[in-house]
């Protein structure tokens, strides 16, 4: 799933998520009470920023994003606006074309497949770049890499995107991706710190995230 599809419909996020004292708010995108389904994501506001539960198939983890200004779409669980800049979240399977690759070569298999798909949607060719090597999970496969994109002629020095970041990694059988739009004066490198800052709080569970118990658990209750 490619940012920069995204990005006109993030542009204008309607709702920011505000932080009352040291208690976050209640679970949005989620069905208070309701145990989620196998494909549920939601979020929770947190202190500092946002807390993101994914629940996919058999990946269940929740992601840390810092900032003093979080924003989604009540629409979409997947796309966030932190600060200013546009983060997106998504799971894919790598049943079509990750068979027999484990590790870091499967996340270099999902760089060549997302990229093809980037190609397609943009109908350019694409050529995707290796950021720095990925230490930020220690023995878990990582992988940050970048597509160059020129700019629209419409854009202006804020809206103008000349790439997408994406850090990625393993969860299970499936591949977890982190991705943000280079946007304004923004550097790939600025991106990607972020984004591996994000990918580094990853906390891998065994089992659905319910949204009361990650409420109380964040609000220190039993």
């Amino acid at each position: 799933m490619a940012v920069s599809l995204a990005l006109a419909s993030c542009a204008g996020v309607p709702r920011t998520m505000t932080k009352g004292g040291s208690a976050p708010t209640r679970a949005l995108g989620a069905d208070s009470g309701i145990p989620p389904k196998a494909d549920a994501w939601f979020a929770i506001v947190t202190p500092d920023g946002l807390m993101v539960a994914i629940n996919h198939a058999s990946v269940h983890v929740t992601l840390q994003m810092r900032g003093s200004d979080v924003r989604t779409r009540p629409d979409d669980a997947h796309l966030y606006l932190v600060d200013g800049q546009i983060i997106q979240f998504a799971v894919t399977s790598t049943e079509d074309w990750g068979r027999g690759a484990e590790g870091a070569a499967l996340l270099e298999a999902h760089m060549v497949w997302e990229s093809n798909y980037v190609a397609e949607s943009l109908r350019a060719p694409i050529v995707p770049r290796r950021m720095a090597p990925c230490a930020a999970l220690g023995k878990r496969p990582c992988l940050v890499w970048v597509v160059d994109q020129t700019p629209t002629l419409d854009s202006t020095a804020e809206t103008r995107v000349t790439g997408n970041v994406y850090a990625t990694t393993v969860v299970q059988d499936q591949v977890l991706i982190v991705s943000s739009p280079v946007l304004g004066a923004a550097t790939d490198t600025q991106v990607s710190n972020h984004l591996l800052e994000i990918l580094a709080s990853l906390d891998v569970r065994s089992s659905p995230i319910l949204p009361e118990v990650e409420s109380r658990r964040i609000r220190g209750e039993p």
